[in-house]
């Protein structure tokens, strides 16, 4: 007799970081791009105040960045209220660290915003990771 087979596999939600390139970037961020980081490109600065915005609409959201010795400190803000403040120093280097920030109960909309609190110490930005789950 024929044998009845099936294959299958469970289905699974799969959320792909947006790039530094889709926040803008107020005065004091530099584009830069090497293999090392998240679609080769990251955006930096160790200007206080520098600011890097999105208008999203997520259930959670993390962001993607280095972590090193000497990085910088930033604050993260969703429509004005802080999520985050988040310390990117480490005791070595690690490119793609992804750093959760926040999950909601149910989808927000809003401005996203990540803000530079430390002095002249590098931030380097490589992405922003959003789920609608």
């Amino acid at each position: 007799g024929a044998a009845l087979t099936s294959e299958w596999s469970a289905q699974r939600c799969t959320a792909m970081p947006l790039d530094d390139r889709a926040l803008d970037a107020s005065t004091g961020w530099s584009r830069d791009s090497g293999s090392a980081h998240y679609r080769q490109t990251i955006t930096r600065s160790a200007r206080r105040g520098a600011i890097l915005k999105k208008n999203l609409s997520a259930r959670s959201l993390a962001l993607v960045a280095t972590r090193c010795p000497g990085c910088g400190t930033v604050k993260v803000l969703f429509d004005g209220t802080l999520l985050k403040r988040v310390s990117l120093g480490a005791s070595t280097t690690k490119n793609k660290s992804i750093i959760q920030l926040a999950r909601f109960s149910t989808q927000r909309v809003g401005k996203l915003t990540i803000k530079i609190v430390s002095r002249g110490k590098s931030v380097l930005v490589d992405g922003l990771g959003t789920s609608a789950r």
